[in-house]
C-alpha cells in the first residue's frame, strides 16, 4: 500500500513538473544555410505539417529554396542569369508559400526589392522554375500561398487594376477573384490559402477607398468582411490561415486572432504601443510574427520575445532589424531570420519546440495511464 502511494505521488509529481515545462517552451535552432556563391538567406514560409520550409539566398541573384524537414536537405533553385533572378520578393507581400508535398509557390522580381514582379511555382517532384499563368491582359503578378490541393493564391496588376487571383497549379490556369460582399467589398490582396479552401487577405470596401479584412470560402464562393475595427483603429491587414481556421491580422498597431467560433483575441505586445504583425498563425491559436526588431511568440494567452524561447547558447539573435519570425505550424515549429551572434550572418533558421507538443501530449497520457492502473491495484487491494 505504501509502496502504491508513493507511486502515485511520484506521477502527480512528475505530471506537474511536466506541465510546467510545457508552459515553459523551448525551441532548438536549425541554420538552413545559404545558396553556394551567397552569404545571406532569409526565411518566407513554412508548410502546415512543418515538413517543408521556403525561403531564399541573397547574392548576385536570388535563389529560392525549400527546405526538407524529413532529410535535412536544402534544394537550391536554378535561376537565370538575368531578368526576374529574385524569388521571395516584393515589398509588404507575402513572398511566397510552400504546401505539405514540397510544392512552391514565389513572387520573382528583377530586382532585390521587387522591380518587375512575376508568380512563379516549384516542387520537389518537378524542380523547374515555371512562371504561373496570368490573366488576359496583366503582366505582372504575385504569388501569396499554395495549398494541398495544388490552389495558390496571390495578385496580378497593381494599383487600380490590382484583382485577386487563385491559380490551379496542376493545370497552370488562373481565375480572377471577382466575389464580393453585400454592401460591395472586394479582395484585392489575398494572402493565404489553407486545405478547406478558405482565402485570406486584404481588399476595399464598397466606397473602394477603405481597406478591410476579408475571408473568401473557395467551396461556396462566399466572401465574408471581418470586423476588424472592433480590435483597434486603423488600416487592416489580415496575414495568415490555419488549417482549422484561425485568422491572424492587425488592425493600425493591434495585432489579432480570429475564428468563426471564437471571435476575436488580441495579442498583446512586448511593449506597450508598439506595432504588431502576426505573418503566421496555427491550429491551436498560436501566433507569430515581428515587432519593433524583435520576432515574437502567442501561445493564445500571453506574448514571449522568441529570442528568450531558444536553446541556451543557440548563437542566433532574433532581436534585430533584420529578424522576423515567419511562419508557425501546427507541430510547434517555427520559421524565422536571425542572425548569427558570431560574425553577423544573416539566414534562415527553423525552430523546433522541445520536447514538441505531440510528445508532451503522449507524455501526460502515459502517466495518467500508469496513475488509473496504480489507483485500480489499490483500490482492489
Amino acid at each position: 500500500m505504501k509502496a502504491q502511494k508513493k507511486l502515485l505521488t511520484a506521477i502527480a509529481l512528475a505530471a506537474a513538473s511536466l506541465a510546467a515545462h510545457a508552459d515553459g517552451i523551448q525551441f532548438t535552432v536549425t541554420d538552413l544555410g545559404a545558396a553556394s556563391g551567397t552569404t545571406t538567406s532569409q526565411a518566407t514560409g513554412l508548410s502546415s505539417s512543418g515538413n517543408y520550409a521556403l525561403g531564399r539566398s541573397l547574392g548576385t541573384s536570388g535563389p529560392g529554396f525549400v527546405y526538407s524537414t524529413a532529410t535535412g536537405v536544402r534544394s537550391d533553385w536554378t535561376m537565370p542569369a538575368t531578368g526576374n533572378k529574385y524569388a521571395a520578393t516584393g515589398s509588404s507581400f507575402s513572398g511566397g508559400g510552400v504546401n505539405n508535398f514540397g510544392l512552391a509557390v514565389s513572387t520573382v522580381g528583377t530586382t532585390l526589392s521587387g522591380g518587375t514582379l512575376i508568380p512563379e511555382m516549384w516542387s520537389v517532384s518537378n524542380p523547374t522554375l515555371t512562371a504561373l499563368a496570368l490573366p488576359a491582359g496583366y503582366s505582372t503578378g504575385r504569388a501569396a500561398d499554395v495549398n494541398d490541393s495544388g490552389k495558390a493564391v496571390g495578385l496580378v496588376g497593381s494599383g487600380a487594376t490590382q484583382v485577386g487571383v487563385i491559380w490551379n497549379t496542376a493545370t497552370n490556369s488562373v481565375s480572377v477573384l471577382s466575389a464580393t460582399t453585400a454592401d460591395g467589398a472586394f479582395m484585392n490582396q489575398p494572402n493565404a490559402i489553407n486545405n478547406a479552401g478558405l482565402v485570406v487577405g486584404t481588399g476595399l470596401a464598397g466606397d473602394g477607398v477603405t481597406k478591410v479584412g476579408l475571408v473568401y470560402n473557395s467551396a461556396t464562393g462566399v466572401l465574408t468582411q471581418l470586423d476588424a475595427g472592433s480590435v483597434g483603429s486603423g488600416g487592416v491587414s489580415v496575414l495568415g490561415v490555419s488549417e482549422n481556421g484561425w485568422v491572424s491580422g492587425q488592425t493600425g498597431s493591434t495585432a489579432w486572432i480570429w475564428s468563426a467560433a471564437s471571435g476575436f483575441k488580441t495579442i498583446s505586445s512586448l511593449v506597450a504601443g508598439a506595432t504588431t504583425a502576426p505573418y503566421g498563425v496555427n491550429s491551436s491559436g498560436w501566433a507569430v510574427g515581428k515587432e519593433g526588431s524583435n520576432a515574437f511568440f502567442y501561445d493564445g494567452t500571453s506574448t514571449t520575445n522568441l529570442n528568450s524561447l531558444l536553446v541556451a547558447n543557440s548563437g542566433w539573435n532574433l532581436t534585430s532589424t533584420s529578424s522576423a519570425a515567419w511562419s508557425i505550424a501546427d507541430n510547434g515549429s517555427i520559421l524565422v531570420t536571425g542572425v548569427a551572434t558570431s560574425g553577423g550572418a544573416v539566414h534562415a533558421l527553423l525552430l523546433t519546440a522541445v520536447p514538441e507538443p505531440s510528445t508532451w501530449a503522449l507524455m501526460l497520457g502515459g502517466i495518467v495511464a500508469v496513475g488509473s492502473v496504480a489507483r485500480r491495484r489499490s483500490s482492489k487491494a
